[in-house]
This record gives structure tokens, sequence and C-alpha cells, in this order.
């Protein structure tokens, strides 16, 4: 391998700058292109869990009922605009395929060990990069209020501790005990002690700091047209007339990925999974261990003296419409759980967040090498779980351009699968 060989990463969210980080390791001369490198973009206003708890895929027995019943909600968890679309229907055909037992039992160690894996390379990254993007280790609450939503957590709690992920089932008095700072108002909750969380925009803006000083190069600018020789992708043109020479591509551009692939010819199913969020500044009254409400799939993240709210998923086509009964759905959910919290009934414009996760069809990533064009590497399909599972994307996808062996078995996230 050339110290000079040229690495060019398609998109500049937490993947692609993890990707550069771990390739920058290995001496390349690597640029990135992203349209904007913003806090608009996924990676930024997410609810900045690390979750080896969520070791179930969202295809899943039992998803689909769950998800009929609430399309018929104007303020549900879940939404898909009904459309003529090819690709989607594509996507929905699989994805109600996926949502077996099966797919569950051969992929959920993958995933567990994927997100264990993040945790541990975001420890390795606070510590010996010395990035101050509020990580800690504090766990995830998993709470409920109801009888129904206590079985279906406790359940998960079982399996969990099957495989090896701790999982506690809590009383109301000791959810309580555990956010000593604001009162909490449920039935119980399973906590699960090995999660983490972060700070998403604090450690974007690190981490783009870090790589400008190494020299990686950032790059404003979309990808337009590509240049093929062979079985190898020669070159890349941009919106601003740019042509990008090197030797290896990574896509890592999220829910845009699959329109750079039709460009190579390459076929990815994946969906867009829209997500909202609110952050309030400098609030005090704030659990202090993150929470999810079962109910409303609504998650409460402190970020150092921030809160952030974060909820829905809403399969509606990239727009930039916000759909503002979702909003107030899932904001109307915080006060039920903690009752001391004061949260914005309808917040400005300004204030709401919104962004999209790529999403597989049976809840598994796409990482690997594509078996057409011999120089292209994509990451992507990391559905709600993009920054938990960021530096180990990272790390994985370094050692497929350096033809290392994996830290996980990439046969499930192959990408013509």
């Amino acid at each position: 391998m050339s110290n000079k060989a040229k690495v060019m990463i398609i998109g500049g969210g937490v993947n692609g700058l993890c990707s550069a980080y771990y390739l920058s390791q290995s001496g390349y001369d690597i640029e990135v292109i992203d349209p904007g490198f913003s806090a608009e973009g996924t990676s930024y206003g997410n609810a900045g869990m690390i979750v080896p708890s969520h070791f179930i895929p969202m295809a899943s027995p039992g998803i689909i009922s769950k998800g009929l019943k609430w399309m018929f909600n104007a303020s549900s968890p879940f939404y898909i605009k009904p459309r003529l679309d090819w690709r989607l229907i594509q996507w929905l055909w699989r994805f109600n395929k996926s949502c077996s037992s099966r797919n569950v039992e051969r992929s959920q160690e993958l995933i567990w060990k994927y997100n264990e894996l993040s945790k541990q390379e975001y420890a390795k990254l606070a510590q010996n990069e010395n990035l101050n993007f509020d990580f800690h280790q504090r766990g995830l609450m998993m709470l409920f209020k109801s009888e129904k939503s206590k079985a279906e957590e406790i359940e998960i709690a079982q399996k969990a501790n099957e495989i090896g992920i701790e999982a506690k089932v809590l009383d109301q008095s000791q959810v309580q005990s555990l956010n000593p700072d604001v009162k909490v108002d449920v039935l119980g909750g399973v906590y699960f002690p090995e999660d983490a969380h972060l700070y998403s925009n604090h450690f974007m803006r690190d981490l783009m700091d870090l790589l400008t000083k190494r020299g990686v190069k950032l790059t404003k600018d979309s990808v337009i047209g590509t240049k093929m020789a062979n079985d190898r992708i020669t070159a890349l043109t941009t919106k601003n007339g740019k042509v990008v020479l090197a030797d290896h591509f990574i896509i890592t551009a999220g829910a845009w990925s699959w329109k750079i692939l039709k460009m190579l010819g390459i076929k990815l199913l994946l969906e867009d999974g829209k997500g909202y969020s609110i952050t309030q500044k400098s609030i005090d009254i704030k659990p202090t261990i993150p929470a999810i409400l079962t109910d409303e799939k609504v998650a409460i993240t402190p970020m150092g003296d921030d809160l952030r709210i974060t909820g829905t998923l809403e399969i509606s086509g990239i727009s930039t419409k916000i759909n503002h009964k979702r909003v107030h759905g899932f904001l109307s959910a915080v006060p039920k759980y903690f009752p001391d919290m004061k949260v914005p009934d309808q917040p400005a414009v300004d204030e709401i967040w919104t962004g999209y996760r790529p999403l597989s069809f049976d809840g598994v990533p796409y990482v690997g090498r594509s078996k057409s064009i011999a120089n292209l590497v994509v990451a992507t399909g990391h559905g709600m779980m993009g920054m938990s599972l960021g530096p180990a994307t990272g790390k994985l996808v370094a050692q497929i351009v350096n033809q290392e062996n994996t830290d996980l078995d990439l046969e499930l996230m192959r990408l013509g699968r």
C-alpha cells in the first residue's frame, strides 16, 4: 500500500468522518465531500445514545401490526406516507418478509457486538484524542406506564440477559432513586447499565477539527456523476465542476446513498426515516440517565447542560415540511413521565430539528466492499443507530480498505443480500 494512495469519502456524517479518522491512521491522502457539513445533518440532532441494549432489529415480529395501528393516529410515533413509488413498494415487501423470528435470531448478536465495539471506540476517542463530547456510560432506562409495555420490556430484558447484555427490571421507586434530580411518574422500567450517551453536535465538531489538523480535506460539494474504467471508479464529477480522482471510494451518504449508487449501476434498498428533535438549553430539571418512553417511542437525553427530546419515525420521502402534529405528539409525552419537566407545547419552527435515518429493509446496516466495483466500499443503512455505530463503522471501513481481518463478520451486512 502506498502512503500516498487517495481515498475519497462521499458523505460527511458520523460514518464518513469516522471512516476518515481510522483511515488517516494508515497514511492515506483523504478527502471527504458533503453538501453541508452542518448541524442540519442526521449526525447532529439525534438522541446521542450508544445502545448495545438495542440488539433487536427494527424488522421484527409484531412491528407490522403496531405500524398499522399507529398509521391511523396523527400524533403516533410511526407513519408511512402512502405514495406510488416502486422503490418504496419493494422496500415494504422485503421489510414485511424480514419481520420474523429468524431475522431477529440471526442478527441480534451482530447488532449487539457492533454497538459494543462502537462504545469501546468512543471511549478510546475521548481518552486518546482528548476530545470533550460529554461521553458518559450511565446506562439507559426503558420506562413504561402500562402493563402491556411492562410485559414487552421484561421479555426483551430476559432475552438481553440470555445473550450476555445486563438488564435490570426496576419498580417505580428504583427508577426514581437513579434519577434524583427529577420526579418520575412510571410503573417501572428496565435499566441497561452498559449503554452510554454523548453530545452528538460536540462530537462532530471536535472530530472535524481533529481531521482538519491531520490533513484530511473537507469539501462542501455534491456528487453528480461518475466515471468508470473496467470494474473500477476512476473519477467523480461534482456540482461545482470538480473532477475528483482517487484510488478508493467510500460511500457513507446516509439516506442519499442509494442515489449515488444508482449512478454506478448498483441497486440498494434503502428508505428514509424522518425524525424530529428539540434541544432545550441550560435545563436544570432533567433525568440523570437517558430514557426512552416506551409507549410513545420518545428519547430523552441529558447532553451536558442541555436536554434533547427526540421522536417519531416518518417514511414520507425527503421533505423539509414539518408535521406539527407529530412534534406535539412526542413532546406531550414527556410530562406524563416527568411531571416537573417543562417542554414547549408547540415550539417555533426554527427550534425543531429534522433529519433522515437510512433504513435497510431488515434492520441490519449495509457495510462492505462492492462485488461489481473493486475500489468501492459502502457503509449506510444504520437506521436510528447511526451515531451509536459510527466509530465501529469507521474502523470496519478502514479494515476493508486495508484488506485486513474485520472486527465483525460482515456476511449479514453484505450489499447484495
